[in-house]
C-alpha cells in the first residue's frame, strides 16, 4: 500500500486562514466555495472529517459537493457522493464511522490537487481581491 501525505499546503492554510478572518454571513458565493472546500479539505487533512461533518453529515457532506464541484474536483466530488449514498442507505452509528473512514481514506488518495485548485479557484476573478487584500 502507498504512503499518502496528510496536510495542507500554504495556499490552502493561507485561503482558510483568510476567510476566517471575515464574517462568514457577508461571505460572496466565491467565498461561500472556498470556505467549504478549504474546511472540509483541512478536516480531512487533520483526519477530524467526523468531527468537521458533525451527527448529521449528509447536509455537510452535500455542501462539501457542491464546493468541490465549483471547484473542477469532479473526482472528490464522486467519492464525497458516493459516501453520502451509503449513509443514506441507512446507518446505524459503526455504519456510519466505517463509512466516512472510507471516505477519508479515498480523499487521502484522491487524483484531484485540491490545493492546486483551490488556489486558482482563490486567485481568479473576481475574487483575487481577497487574496490581495489579506496579503
Amino acid at each position: 500500500m502507498a504512503e499518502t501525505w496528510r496536510g495542507l499546503y500554504p495556499i490552502t492554510s493561507f485561503v482558510l486562514q483568510a476567510l476566517e478572518r471575515q464574517d462568514a454571513l457577508a461571505d460572496s458565493r466565491r467565498e461561500q466555495v472556498l470556505r467549504r472546500a478549504a474546511g472540509f479539505w483541512a478536516a480531512a487533512a487533520r483526519g477530524d472529517l467526523p468531527a468537521y461533518l458533525g451527527s448529521q453529515p449528509r447536509p455537510a457532506l452535500a455542501e462539501a459537493r457542491r464546493a468541490f464541484v465549483a471547484l473542477g474536483a469532479v473526482r472528490t466530488a464522486s467519492l464525497i457522493r458516493s459516501a453520502m449514498d451509503g449513509l443514506a442507505a441507512g446507518s446505524n452509528g459503526l455504519r456510519s464511522a466505517a463509512i466516512l473512514a472510507r471516505l477519508d481514506d479515498a480523499l487521502a488518495r484522491t487524483e484531484d490537487n485540491i490545493d492546486e485548485l483551490i488556489a486558482r479557484y482563490a486567485g481568479s476573478e473576481p475574487h483575487q481581491v481577497l487574496i490581495a487584500n489579506l496579503s
